[in-house]
């Protein structure tokens, strides 16, 4: 396996992973939209061995459960919404941190503008403007495509998604909203968009509530993502998890690089993790 020397708690061997944050897009989700088999049996062998796996995800939670529902996965609980929206192991609701209600007044209206693609999340479904993908496609109930926002006005809306280039002059006027943090993800394509939640909502604070709650201690917590926003929850995780696709910020932050997200990066993670007897069980 790839990345940094492995740290002295690795090399001691002295605790089992417990908790699993896992990033979607980018990492479980490969291009595509792609899903590799050996990944999702990892996540089953996993849940089967008493680890709680979780997705990290700046989906809203509806969204970030559907890939394990699909599979038959024994997941409910979700760091979702960036952060902004977290479930434990039951899917019940843990922590719960809203927009101020002028951001997304201004997300709105300024989408509606300057024809933005954006999507407003709530802990119920999101609302997204931007084109409708087809008369073929039927959207889920907790998904609505809109071409304009008008007056709609999602509540509690718990975070943002904004289809903006890295480098569009706009991105300065959102990062400076007091009261918002503003931190950039990617899809399974690799397409670069902007997350926005409140302020001190982000993947680490819902991480460290979900440990929190479960009594699990941060040495006993992995985490594994892609993107500047799964900085803050490597930082609330005892093991930092990159894929080899990863951006250099984060590659640099993690204690292991496995295979790139959707090729197999979390079922070469668990079986490191088997062989170090850092599983339960």
């Amino acid at each position: 396996m790839r990345g940094r020397p492995l740290p002295a708690i690795m090399q001691s061997v002295s605790g089992c992973i417990r908790l699993l944050a896992i990033d979607l897009d980018g990492t479980l989700i490969g291009p595509g939209n792609r899903i590799d088999e050996r990944d999702l049996a990892a996540v089953g062998r996993l849940c089967a061995a008493g680890v709680v796996v979780v997705p990290a995800t700046a989906r809203w939670y509806q969204a970030a459960m559907r890939p394990f529902e699909r599979a038959g996965l024994p997941v409910r609980g979700a760091i979702a919404a960036g952060g902004a929206d977290v479930r434990g192991p039951e899917g019940e609701q843990l922590a719960l941190m809203p927009l101020p209600e002028a951001f997304v007044d201004f997300v709105a209206e300024i989408a509606d503008e300057l024809d933005w693609h954006a999507t407003v999340a709530t802990p119920e479904g999101a609302l997204r403007r931007g084109p409708h993908p087809g008369p073929d496609i039927r959207l889920p109930p907790w998904l609505e495509v809109v071409p304009r926002f008008g007056s709609r006005r999602p509540a509690p809306a718990v975070s943002v998604l904004l289809e903006l280039p890295a480098d569009h002059p706009a991105v300065d006027t959102v990062r400076r909203w007091h009261g918002v943090s503003v931190l950039r993800a990617r899809t399974s394509d690799g397409t670069v968009f902007l997350t926005c939640t409140a302020a001190g909502a982000d993947k680490g604070t819902g991480l460290r509530a979900l440990r929190e709650r479960l009594g699990i201690a941060r040495s006993e917590t992995a985490a594994v993502g892609d993107s500047e926003v799964d900085l803050p929850m490597f930082a609330e995780a005892g093991l930092a998890i990159a894929v080899a696709n990863a951006d250099p910020e984060v590659l640099e932050r993690a204690d292991w690089v496995t295979a790139p997200g959707g090729a197999g990066g979390i079922a070469e993670a668990a079986e490191r993790l088997r062989e170090a007897g850092r599983l339960p069980g």
